[in-house]
Order: C-alpha cells, then sequence, then structure tokens
C-alpha cells in the first residue's frame, strides 16, 4: 500500500535525476542561508552594542555637561573678592562635588587669572577665542593647550568671571571601541561638535551627521553601514550619531569566516540529506490525500443501477475517483481507508456528496424517481452535524431528500444502538439506508434489523461465485432465501455477465443490478445521455 511507504537511507539513491538536482541546489541554498543567518544574528548583536555605546557616550556627556554648568553655577556664588586665598578655597572645596571637573578658574580681562589646582597664576594666561557660544552665555573650547599651565591640554566651559576645565577621563572605560565604529557628540541640531570617537576626520564628522541610515543594512553585501542617534530630554539637549561601518560577517577575522563556512556547509549538506527525505514524507499518500481534499482534486464518476426485469437504469451510486500526479490513479480501497485512519474522512465524504448533488441536481429535479447513492461510513452517520451538513445541500438544490440512498459500509465494530438511533433520524428526514456488502464483514442479521435499512447491497464476491461450486454459491443461494421475505430493494454488485442476471432474475425478479455487464462508472455528463437512451431497456417488459 502506498500508504505504508518510509523514506529509507537508500531512497535518496532511487530518487529521480531532477530531485538529485534539487538536493544539490538545496544543499547550496542552505550554506547561502547559513551564511545569511550568521550574518544578521551578528548585526543584532552589533546594532545591540551601538546603541549601548551611544547611551554611555550620551551618559558621560550629559553629565559632565551638567557638572559643568552646576560648578560654573556654584563659584559664582562666592562672597570672597576674586582669587584671594578665601577665594580659591572656596573653588577648592567646591570641586571635590564633581567627577569630570578637575579645576576650576577664574577670568580676568580674557585671561585665567587663578585656578584651585593652581591657585594664584605667576603670568595670567590669554584665552583664545572660544570655539561656541551658547544662547544663555556658556562659551566653549576645545583643546585649550598650555592653559592654565604649559603641558596641559583640556577642553574647557566658561560664563562670566569662571572657567571649568573638563576631565580627561569624562569618556574613559567606555565599552571596548573596535576601529569600525564611530560616534560623534553634538549639540542638539548639529551645529557644533563636542568630541568625536573613533579614526574620525572632522570633515568625515559632519557627512557622518548628515548620513541616513542605510534601509538595507541587513544585506550580505560589503559596505552597508548601520547607524543609531540619540539626543538626551530637558533643557541641556545633546545628542550622539554613531556608526558601524563593517557589518555581520565582513568584520570578523578571517578565522571566524571559516568557521562560517564551515558551519554552512554543514547546514547545507544537512538540508541536502534531509530534502529528499521531506520530499518524500511531503509526498506521501497521506500528505497527498489531504492536499487533493483541502484542493477539492477528487471527483466522482457514476454507476448506472438497473432495474434488471425492465432494464431501465433508474439510479446511479456515486463513486469517488481521484487521479494524483505523483501516484497516478489510486484505488477508493486505499485513499478511503486511508481517509478513515487520518480521520480525514468526513472532509472527504463531504467533498464527495457535494460534487454529486451538485452534479446529479438537474437529473433528480427533472426525474423524481431517480435516485443516486452516496456511500458514508460510519464515522460520517454518527455525526449529527454531517445530517445538518446534508440537510442543507438538499435545500440548495431544491432535491427531495427519498432521492438519496446513504450506503453504509461497515469497516469497523460499532455500538448498534447507537448506529440504530443515528440511522432513525436519517429515516426521520425522507433519506434511505441502503447495507452496503452484505454477507461480509460485520454485516450481518442484527445489524440489519438494527438499521432498518431501505435497501441491502450483495457483495460481488457472490454474485461472481455464480455458477460456480463454492462456499460462496451455497452462501448466496440462502440469501436468495432470506430476501424473499424481505419488503426491501436488493442491489447485486459486480454483474459482468449475462448468466449471472439470468440466475438472479429467475430467483428474484425485482432486484436492482449493478456492473460491467450495464456501464462501467461514467461521467455526469454521460448519465444524461443514458437516461435519455435507456440503451437496455428491455422491450418485452
Amino acid at each position: 500500500m502506498h500508504s505504508a511507504f518510509q523514506p529509507t537511507a537508500s531512497s535518496f539513491f532511487s530518487l529521480p535525476k531532477k530531485m538529485h538536482w534539487m538536493a544539490l541546489l538545496s544543499g547550496l541554498l542552505g550554506t547561502v542561508i547559513a551564511i545569511s543567518v550568521v550574518h544578521v544574528v551578528i548585526i543584532k548583536h552589533e546594532r545591540e552594542f551601538l546603541r549601548g555605546y551611544s547611551e554611555a557616550i550620551l551618559h558621560r556627556g550629559l553629565q559632565a555637561n551638567k557638572e559643568s554648568r552646576l560648578s560654573l553655577r556654584l563659584s559664582q556664588r562666592s562672597q570672597f573678592k576674586q582669587c584671594s586665598p578665601e577665594d580659591i578655597e572656596y573653588l577648592r572645596e567646591s570641586l571635590w562635588n564633581y567627577d569630570f571637573i578637575h579645576d576650576i578658574g577664574r577670568i580676568k580681562n580674557g585671561a585665567i587669572e587663578c585656578t584651585a589646582g593652581w591657585g594664584l597664576l605667576a603670568e595670567q594666561k590669554k584665552l583664545p577665542h572660544f570655539s561656541e557660544l551658547t544662547p544663555d552665555g556658556y562659551q566653549f573650547w576645545k583643546r585649550l593647550k598650555d592653559i592654565p599651565k604649559e603641558g596641559i591640554t583640556s577642553n574647557a566651559i566658561a560664563r562670566r568671571n569662571s572657567i571649568a576645565f573638563v576631565s580627561h577621563y569624562v569618556f574613559a572605560n567606555l565599552p571596548r571601541n573596535p576601529e569600525f565604529i564611530a560616534a560623534v557628540l553634538t549639540t542638539k541640531h548639529s551645529d557644533y561638535i563636542y568630541k568625536t570617537f573613533g579614526n574620525l576626520t572632522k570633515q568625515q564628522a559632519i557627512e557622518l551627521l548628515k548620513k541616513k541610515e542605510d534601509p538595507f543594512f541587513w544585506l550580505p553585501v560589503k559596505g552597508r553601514q548601520i547607524q543609531t542617534q540619540l539626543c538626551t530630554q530637558g533643557s541641556t539637549v545633546i545628542c550622539t550619531t554613531a556608526t558601524d561601518s563593517q557589518l555581520g560577517i565582513f568584520g570578523i577575522s578571517n578565522t571566524y569566516h571559516a568557521v562560517i563556512i564551515v558551519i554552512g556547509f554543514l547546514f547545507g549538506g544537512i538540508i541536502s540529506l534531509l530534502m529528499p527525505f521531506a520530499r518524500l514524507r511531503k509526498n506521501s499518500l497521506s500528505a497527498r490525500l489531504k492536499q487533493a481534499i483541502d484542493k477539492k482534486l477528487l471527483h466522482v464518476q457514476y454507476q448506472p443501477k438497473i432495474q434488471l426485469q425492465s432494464g431501465m437504469m433508474i439510479g446511479v451510486e456515486a463513486l469517488a475517483r481521484w487521479n494524483d500526479e505523483e501516484y497516478g490513479y489510486v484505488s477508493p480501497d486505499v485513499f478511503i481507508a486511508l481517509a478513515e485512519q487520518n480521520n480525514q474522512i468526513k472532509e472527504l465524504t463531504k467533498l464527495i456528496v457535494s460534487k454529486t448533488l451538485s452534479d446529479m441536481r438537474d437529473y433528480l429535479v427533472n426525474n423524481k424517481t431517480f435516485f443516486v447513492s452516496i456511500n458514508l461510513s460510519i464515522q460520517d452517520l454518527t455525526d449529527y452535524q454531517f445530517l445538518l451538513f446534508i440537510d442543507d445541500l438538499v435545500q440548495q438544490h431544491d432535491i427531495r431528500p427519498e432521492q438519496l440512498i446513504f450506503e453504509i459500509t461497515e469497516r469497523s465494530t460499532a455500538d448498534q444502538d447507537a448506529m440504530s438511533n443515528t440511522t432513525k433520524q436519517f429515516v426521520k428526514k425522507g433519506y434511505q439506508v441502503s447495507l452496503d456488502d452484505f454477507g461480509t464483514g460485520y454485516s450481518n442479521l442484527s445489524w440489519l434489523s438494527a438499521l432498518e435499512a431501505d435497501e441491502i447491497k450483495i457483495d460481488k464476491m457472490f454474485t461472481q461465485a455464480i455458477g460456480t461450486d463454492s462456499i460462496n454459491q451455497n452462501m448466496l443461494n440462502g440469501i436468495f432465501q432470506l430476501i424473499e421475505n424481505l419488503k426491501m430493494h436488493v442491489v447485486f454488485e459486480g454483474i459482468e455477465e449475462q448468466r449471472e442476471e439470468d440466475y438472479i432474475l429467475e430467483r428474484s425478479p425485482n432486484a436492482i443490478g449493478q456492473g460491467w455487464l450495464y456501464s462501467r462508472p461514467v461521467l455526469a455528463e454521460e448519465i444524461g445521455k443514458l437516461l435519455i437512451s435507456q440503451p437496455l431497456k428491455k422491450t418485452h417488459a
């Protein structure tokens, strides 16, 4: 059986050449995917690092800025004469309050007169023109050289007669800064650069501030960049813009490149090996059947039911058929049993019923004595929702319920009381019930009594035993004696030879026949032609 097929280690080598090529392509694709995944994962961590790096710069810059301004405001509260011993002592005491200010001084006539660290200067140090002047009167200098003493370089901020020198250690102990990461600390509108980080020239810093983030930074293509910009809130707003110019796999060593490539090939190799098995699993008969049901790919053929005495076609049996692209024609015995095993039978039955009533609608409406038989499983019959589904379709197509015969095929045992109660619901609605494959499996007299069937169908194994010296022939004779007193329709399946019809007619004149002697299963269009022509009609009847 197809559904029992399981892929083995040798399955790969028995696949068509097309699948070998697909396996190879899958392996290459797996390698690309693995490298891309590693690339994206690294970028994710780089973005997190870049943001953390920017936040650290911003925090230190804001703290230094706040301490600078605070130190200047407090220094101006001194009640002592400028640069007097008491004033210098006041500045020294104030200096202890700050982490990022290493000296505070006094300005007189544009020159530094004294500082907390160096005391009263023997020679005043003339200040150059400031680098920036803020609207609220703060002046900034970058890299003041030899002020207040020879050999000293520092940044400074001044207001009125006070100046604060920012510590060299403001940005010490930041997260390790790789050479391809750079940052710029600026004012809110980037019109003044406080400090640059990394190997950036002033022009490069200006260009960085003008750039917008690359929307395709995640692509594994060299030259892509990521960029972050963070600003503080409040009255004092400073911003930091940071960039990473070597992303993902392009920012790691050759050793890591080799490791990633090896991992990529291993991943691709695994995919290459698993792909055929996944393909086989996906294309297993169970999976293909589910797809066929979901996509309504099954179709229905119809086998005429002939009133043997008159030769008239009085009804048809709907037979599910499935031609799969991979497996070709699949026997109903196989896919129906498979649907039952995988709990797909209800969906399958609903699909067949829908197609059948759509196909047969005109024939049933135009010929009130014509009927169609549809096979149901125990699972279908015991589901009350299924009965509601049938009712809706019958009303939708304006079909009389008594024109539908539901054939019950037992493939497993079931509670007779439950079955009896369920079939009574069908009968109460006007539908007919037929006991299929009578004489085989679990079908017996107790089931016949429990179901209150309108029809029984004699399995073809008995029909084809006619004229043979077999136990089935003897059983068939007993069946004839049984049905002689039953007030129900009897259908003989599998009639293929005239002698079989003659034998049945002799013992059961009202029997209905079905089999290749009359017609193979055909499409709905052929049924319409047969209803009009009635080619088997017997003139002597």
